[in-house]
């Protein structure tokens, strides 16, 4: 296959730039593919990525026996966990970016409402949710993992500044609050 190299030696750099373009999408689709899959990423959250419109607009959540697990990372911890990652990684090892937390989304919510104060999203049953909610949401809802980012701490050695969406939120609280260190 012709480089873009002999194209820009003959003086032809529409064809080089073409070829350069198109090595890099090829290279950039699968990343875009593959990268969520392998880093096993969950919900970021961080202070201006937190659900408050969601809260403010009294979107219910799932009835606890009804709700799914979900998993979290602060974005702060992410960054680290990406960096760190790219430097001890081994190749072709799935590192899941989550923090310590077990929580149902649900129980997510009211963490975050509680510690933001607004009220508490209403809980509904899945037959409730499916007449009011849109099918984004309720696809959204609807996943249930519980990852373990047992390998993160064990193989590359990642402490985390917020290793439960509780620390994360009391900062946020404190802050909030005008109390921030």
């Amino acid at each position: 296959i012709m480089g873009g190299q002999v194209f820009q030696a003959i003086g032809r750099p529409v064809p080089a730039a073409l070829i350069a373009l198109a090595r890099q999408i090829l290279l950039f689709i699968p990343f875009l593919l593959v990268f969520p899959l392998v880093w096993g990423l969950p919900g970021i959250y961080a202070a201006d990525r937190l659900p408050l419109a969601r809260l403010k607009a009294g979107t219910p959540a799932l009835a606890h026996d009804e709700d799914s697990h979900s998993n979290h990372v602060h974005a702060d911890d992410l960054a680290r966990i990406c960096a760190v990652a790219l430097r001890k990684g081994r190749p072709g090892r799935v590192y899941h970016a989550v923090d310590e937390s077990c929580l149902r989304m649900g129980d997510y919510f009211d963490a975050v409402a509680d510690a933001c104060d607004l009220p508490r999203p209403p809980r509904v049953t899945w037959a409730v949710a499916r007449a009011r909610l849109s099918p984004e949401l309720l696809s959204f809802m609807g996943e249930s993992r519980r990852l373990s980012g047992a390998r993160l701490r064990k193989e590359l050695g990642v402490r985390l500044r917020y290793p439960t969406v509780r620390s994360a939120l009391d900062e946020i609280a404190r802050w909030r609050a005008g109390g921030a260190d």
